[in-house]
């Protein structure tokens, strides 16, 4: 987490994208930093949904593996807590409207309904069609480029750096 901060904040980057435990640490990073945020498929619990990969983990597209412990666990269930308050409405500093939430109805790992309640007061789209994977961004990608470049509420300037 650690580093991510540092990313963010030495490079002044204004807009993270995080699909499943990448979405969950976009979340921590939104209530440190004003952000724009778009997460795919968010965990919210991945201390929880993370359990049956304990072990040795191969990286998705990759022929490396890395190592998934129960202190990896017990980390993710501290920082969970933050995920938690962040996402309490009056206990957050997260800015709403600079998020836009993609959710699968057909999500194997997650449930699409709940997580749609946690950020009803953000951009929320379930696609019937999709995984957990979501591998087609196509159709919203106008909505995506919306909130990557929409105005910060702590009076950043409208000017998107190339």
């Amino acid at each position: 987490m650690k580093m991510l901060m540092d990313l963010v904040r030495n490079n002044h980057i204004k807009t993270v994208v995080g699909s499943s435990l990448g979405g969950f640490y976009a979340i921590l990073l939104g209530e440190y930093f004003d952000l724009r945020l778009i997460l795919i498929n968010p965990s919210l619990e991945p201390h929880k949904a993370l359990v049956d990969k304990l072990g040795t983990v191969q990286i998705y597209g990759s022929d490396s593996t890395f190592e998934w412990t129960e202190q990896d666990l017990e980390m993710l269930s501290w920082a969970a807590e933050d995920v938690n308050k962040s996402l309490t409405p009056g206990q957050s500093n997260q800015t709403w409207p600079n998020i836009l939430c993609l959710l699968s109805a057909k999500d194997e790992r997650l449930d699409a309904k709940a997580t749609a309640e946690v950020f009803s007061m953000s951009h929320v789209v379930i696609d019937p069609d999709q995984d957990h994977r979501f591998s087609d961004l196509s159709k919203y990608a106008d909505q995506i480029r919306r909130i990557a470049n929409a105005p910060s509420f702590a009076g950043e300037s409208d000017q998107i750096e190339e």
